[in-house]
């Protein structure tokens, strides 16, 4: 028989803990909502939460304070802040601690019950992935079939789009957790950083794919997504879309049984079987000296412990 996920409110608006007790109980969970952080440190005690929801603002105490708790007790328990403060040091502090998801209010029921099912079917061990790209089509290319490496594993593979609105409807092929677009209408550094800002803020993902620094617009990309995403604990940037000497890739990822996906992906973006057929050779290509089909990549950062 399955057992209904737990999940600890703490939330101290009784109108607002009222409606999260509403969505969640209709959504099939069991909530139980609390008003202060002593009483949610009470609650906790108790164990069996398969999530944590907590307001930054609360009497006495932070709800930053809440999940740091939360994570002390259970470190695998999903633990979500909620908050009407925007401020990027705000979402930095929290990720800091631990916290998995970030959600601003006024909440959306949508958003909410989404960021919930999807940090509650995460394996124990997964991880949240952004990846970054001017359009679809550049991350299906250059890294399509790691992201459905990284999604067949359970981890939450978020998406990205900066422009290009035209592709909101075209098939993903891998089971991905979302695609965001972010709706400029140019690579402004100062535009992409504000939208790659908010997602790293609401997502905390531990890993990011961006665009490498080649010349033209991937290089606005590079350096505003790698600003933006500086909470990040390994951001790899993935190879551009024409060759250069710059390129020099260190990780290489093998990706037979992704492969055939990532075409599919491609074909399904509109890309020729011309393009399809150079794809499998580069990737052929990049894993000559492996013997299996590679994805390439640079490594920007790793800070793991």
């Amino acid at each position: 028989m399955s057992v209904t996920p737990r999940i600890l409110v703490v939330e101290d608006d009784p109108s607002q803990a009222r409606l999260l007790e509403l969505w969640l109980g209709r959504a099939g969970y069991a909530p139980t909502v609390v008003d202060t952080g002593s009483a949610a440190s009470d609650r906790l005690r108790d164990g069996g939460w398969a999530l944590v929801l907590s307001d930054v603002d609360l009497p006495g105490s932070s709800g930053l304070d809440v999940l740091r708790e939360a994570k002390r007790v259970t470190p695998t328990t999903p633990a979500v802040l909620m908050t009407a403060h925007g401020a990027a040091s705000l979402a930095s502090e929290a990720i800091a601690r631990g916290v998995d998801s970030y959600l601003l209010k006024p909440l959306a029921r949508g958003r909410l019950l989404d960021a919930v099912a999807q940090l509650l079917a995460r394996p124990a061990n997964a991880q949240t992935v952004l990846a970054i790209g001017w359009r679809t089509s550049d991350l299906a290319v250059a890294c399509g079939a790691t992201l459905g490496l990284h999604a067949e594993r359970g981890d939450a593979v978020h998406l990205l789009v900066l422009g290009d609105s035209t592709v909101r409807t075209s098939p993903l092929h891998f089971p991905f957790a979302g695609r965001i677009h972010g709706d400029l209408d140019t690579p402004n550094a100062g535009a992409v950083y504000e939208v790659v800002s908010r997602e790293v803020a609401q997502l905390g993902p531990s890993l990011v794919y961006l665009p490498t620094s080649s010349p033209g617009i991937e290089a606005v990309l590079h350096r505003a997504s790698r600003l933006a995403a500086r909470s990040a604990e390994v951001v790899y940037a993935y190879a551009p879309a024409r060759e250069t000497d710059e390129f020099r890739p260190q990780r290489f990822r093998p990706i037979s049984d992704q492969l055939p996906g990532k075409l599919a992906w491609m074909a399904g973006l509109g890309f020729s079987d011309e393009s399809c057929e150079r794809a499998r050779r580069h990737a052929i290509r990049w894993g000559s000296s492996l013997g299996v089909p590679c994805e390439v990549f640079e490594l920007v950062r790793d800070v793991r412990p």
